[in-house]
């Protein structure tokens, strides 16, 4: 039984020029994953305040990470998300414009705390820069009796097709979001048969059965 949360939060930000060139709007929070059901609906705003509009190129990168080793860190800005981010990634934001960035942990039945941040800087001028922190406690016992297991999918990790077994038989509508929560496909169809997901980026969805909201399952496509 796979658990997630997905929590946005941030942590005061250190801005050292005195425009504050680049700011997240939020700035402190931290949680309990004491809820089997994804949570899309924290979100951060990077603003570009530059007076400069060639200065819109930004990078950002995770620092600071600690989680338990069997769990999985994602991080989106606008609509890409890196799974277990491990480099450098450069984003692009106009003068007087925003982007939202997302930052989840995923957890599989494993205690455990984390913590991760999220550091974005502008190219020209790497000292206009500024960072939002997620903390979390997961996998708690509460968390992993709550939501029985409803359906199976396989292989997981998966390439092009993926197979979903329902525990009661019978036929079931299937939805897959991104970590942003937008549904990405849906399909009905019978225990056994497979969804093909080809179509769909690299990255980490999240699959549901339409109208159950007790259990989801993370599936990571290559």
């Amino acid at each position: 039984m796979i658990k997630k949360i997905t929590l946005l939060v941030a942590l005061v930000a250190f801005t050292f020029n005195s425009f504050a060139q680049i700011s997240f709007d939020i700035k402190d929070s931290s949680a309990w994953s004491l809820n089997t059901k994804f949570d899309f609906n924290l979100t951060s705003y990077l603003t570009n305040n530059t007076t400069s509009e060639a200065d819109s190129v930004f990078e950002w990168y995770v620092s600071g990470l600690e989680k338990p080793s069997d769990w999985d860190v994602t991080v989106c800005s606008g609509a890409l998300c890196i799974p277990n981010p491990t480099g450098t990634y450069e984003v692009n934001i106009a003068k007087g414009k925003k982007m939202d960035f997302k930052l989840g942990f995923s957890f599989y039945n494993v205690t455990g705390d984390g913590s991760a941040w999220v550091v974005a800087r502008s190219v020209s001028n790497p000292l206009a820069i500024d960072s939002f922190r997620l903390q979390i406690r997961g996998g708690t016992a509460s968390v992993e009796t709550s939501a029985k297991e409803t359906f199976k999918a396989y292989p997981n990790p998966v390439v092009d097709n993926v197979t979903v077994s329902f525990q009661n038989g019978g036929a079931h509508k299937v939805m897959i979001y991104d970590i942003l929560g937008s549904l990405k496909t849906s399909e009905v169809i019978n225990s056994g048969a497979s969804i093909n997901l080809s179509n769909l980026a690299k990255g980490i969805y999240v699959m549901k059965l339409e109208g159950d909201n007790s259990f989801s399952k993370v599936i990571h496509k290559l």
